[in-house]
Parts: structure tokens; C-alpha cells; sequence
């Protein structure tokens, strides 16, 4: 959603939204991919849902709302860099509202054809055990250090990899 974060700007003194930030990224550089991923602070938040819409116009995007923010992403990285756009989950961690966005992801992904790596409900990636969890885990939401190299990165690298070269 495009709305500074709270939490966000207390934790890490940078509250920007995702299309806050990205606007402010050189439109004249050449973008290779956007990677993006699918926040859950917009789902800790219980922020709007929004509904996927009928147009594919940047202005016509509610991105007040998760889906309108999602769109409006796409759309403007296809306007301004032309690149293709993968979207990430996190890995499982009990929540509807997350649960409820990452099936959006898929939806959303039938009408703008663009990369997603579901860490989320992918049974095999998260069949790890408790230890290993919270040596990977700072709480249910965010990966140590460790976590993100050891366990997110590798699928996200193999991943990525294989939608770039099938693109």
C-alpha cells in the first residue's frame, strides 16, 4: 500500500512505501529485473485487500489498497524500465491476511505474467525442524542473517535464475 509505515520508520528510521521508494530510483538506469516482496507488514496491518482491476492503466490503480499497490508496481515498472517483475513471499507464518495476499499474488500473476517465488506455501522449503527454525528465524516473520543466506536465498537464487532464463 502506498502509505508510510509506522512501524517501519521506528524500527529502521524508514517508513517509505514500496512505490514511494521506487519512484525515487533513476528511471533512466537500465533494470535488468525488479525483484519485490510481498509485504508482510501490509498483512500484520490488516490493511485493505482492494480489488484486481479491469484496466492496466497506472492512474487507475487504488493503491491505498494491497492489490492497487501490487498493480500499480507492475505497471510502472513495465512503463518505466520495460523489465520483467518477480514478487517473494516469506516463508509460512500463521496469518489469513498473508495467506490471503499471497493468493492474490497468484491471481494478480494471471494478468500481468510475472515471476513469483512462494516461499509461503511451499510445504517442502518449510519442513525444516524446530531448531533449525529458530536458528533461521528471528520471530515468525523475519530471518536472521543466517536464515536469509542459508535457507531464503538459495531458493530465491534458484528460482530467479530459472524465470530469467525462461524469459
Amino acid at each position: 500500500m502506498d502509505k508510510t509505515s509506522l512501524p517501519a520508520l521506528i524500527a529502521f528510521g524508514d517508513g517509505d512505501s514500496y512505490i514511494k521508494r521506487l519512484k525515487e530510483l533513476d528511471p533512466e538506469q537500465t533494470v535488468d529485473c525488479l525483484v519485490c516482496q510481498l509485504s508482510t507488514n501490509d498483512a500484520t496491518k490488516k490493511l485493505p485487500m482492494g480489488e484486481i482491476s479491469s484496466s492496466e492503466e497506472l492512474s487507475s490503480f487504488d493503491t491505498q489498497t494491497v492489490t492497487g499497490a501490487i498493480e500499480y508496481i507492475l505497471r510502472y515498472c513495465r512503463d518505466t524500465w520495460r523489465c520483467p517483475v518477480v514478487f517473494y513471499t516469506g516463508s509460512w507464518y500463521e496469518s489469513t491476511e498473508y495467506e490471503a495476499m499471497v493468493h492474490r499474488l497468484y491471481e494478480l500473476r494471471d494478468k500481468w505474467d510475472f515471476g513469483l517465488v512462494d516461499l509461503y506455501t511451499d510445504e517442502a522449503f518449510n519442513d525444516i525442524d524446530q531448531e533449525t527454525y529458530d536458528f533461521y528465524m528471528f520471530d515468525s516473520i523475519h530471518p536472521t542473517k543466517a536464515g536469509y543466506l542459508e535457507w531464503w536465498m538459495p531458493k530465491l537464487e534458484a528460482e530467479l535464475t530459472a524465470f530469467l532464463k525462461e524469459g
